[in-house]
């Protein structure tokens, strides 16, 4: 499955409730997280979990469980993010977000309006992942922007970045128990309420 769960304690706050309708959630990565005004020096920072979803960007703080998840929207975000050349660090502007859980109390969604600096830098370095993942990005946000392509074709356009991503998804063997063995693999869809994530 693209959602992976784990195990111990849970303090994650994501959930695919937060996802926008028909959204896939691809997979996440520990990152540094700086946000801050288009015009203004003053930085924000944090230790996050990135989420990398078909339609969205989302970003858990793990400093303070009161810290509201930030969540940009691939349709918002200006211009095409820019990479450096190892892949690490990851930079956008967009034009608004929105705060999920702000202190950690549901409640409906707030905007945050204006021109925003995204920056995120990957904490265990580059990889192949990683810049497998920052194409992937690309992909979706030329999608989004594309001024030729009809909302059907966007929503074909997204289906097929999904499925090529599951085409290549393999499962993490460290999750058998000693002896288990993998008898088949097939594609599927864990079903809950409201949502239906894609996987193997």
């Amino acid at each position: 499955m693209f959602l992976k769960r784990r195990a111990g304690p849970k303090r994650e706050r994501f959930s695919l409730l937060l996802l926008e309708p028909g959204e896939t959630y691809f997979k996440d990565y520990q990152v540094n997280y700086e946000h801050s005004f288009d015009d203004s020096s003053e930085r924000v920072s944090w230790n996050a979990r990135l989420r990398v979803c078909s339609k969205s960007l989302l970003f858990e703080p793990l400093d303070d469980i009161k810290l509201a998840i930030i969540k940009v929207l691939l349709k918002d975000i200006k211009e095409a993010p820019d990479a450096d050349e190892e892949g690490r660090v990851v930079e956008f502007s967009s034009a608004r977000h929105s705060l999920l859980l702000d202190g950690n109390v549901v409640k409906p969604f707030s905007w945050v309006e204006g021109v925003h600096r995204h920056r995120f830098v990957f904490s265990f370095g580059a990889s192949a992942a990683t810049n497998c993942t920052i194409t992937q990005i690309l992909k979706l946000w030329k999608v989004m922007h594309s001024r030729v392509l009809t909302e059907s074709d966007r929503e074909h356009m997204q289906s097929s970045i999904v499925d090529c991503a599951l085409a290549v998804l393999e499962f993490d063997k460290r999750n058998l128990q000693h002896p288990e063995t993998i008898l088949a693999e097939l594609n599927c869809k864990l079903i809950g309420p409201l949502t239906a994530q894609p996987g193997k």
